[in-house]
């Protein structure tokens, strides 16, 4: 079911695994990345989601005001129970390094137990999202990042 679509960005839910799916559709201007922040939010609290796939793999980017002003408004997050959230990245080096600082400061906010990685692949993401184990990855699968566990 679609939540939300503009020029910028779309937000699905699918309510058979209980899964909301963020797609950056194009680079938005950076006062729209943190009303989005906050759309997402109240979105995955309102649904109860267990599970997000951020798909950033435009490679949209965001200045240190409004990385700060994300973890400054993680208190919204308190009321989520998501079990696992996956980031989908392009391969570069500074996406990874802001996608670990945001987990490291948000994903705590609610909860010990959600696990988070960061990939550049849709297809390895989903399939982790929906793992009940932990399989060891292929030689093709691109794992850039996970939670300690």
């Amino acid at each position: 079911m679609q939540l939300h679509k503009d020029q910028f960005s779309q937000i699905v839910f699918d309510t058979e695994t209980r899964t909301i799916e963020f797609k950056w559709l194009a680079h938005p201007p950076m006062d729209y990345l943190l009303e989005c922040f906050k759309l997402s939010v109240s979105l995955i609290a309102k649904y109860k989601a267990k599970y997000v796939l951020a798909d950033n793999s435009i490679g949209v980017q965001m200045d240190m005001g409004t990385q700060r002003s994300v973890i400054e408004n993680a208190g919204a997050m308190k009321d989520m129970v998501i079990e696992k959230y996956a980031r989908i990245v392009p391969l570069d080096i500074f996406q990874e390094m802001v996608s670990y600082k945001i987990a490291d400061h948000t994903l705590g906010v609610f909860t010990d137990s959600a696990k988070f990685k960061v990939f550049s692949n849709k297809a390895v993401a989903m399939a982790w999202l929906y793992s009940t184990v932990e399989a060891p990855f292929e030689k093709d699968d691109v794992l850039l990042h996970k939670s300690a566990e």
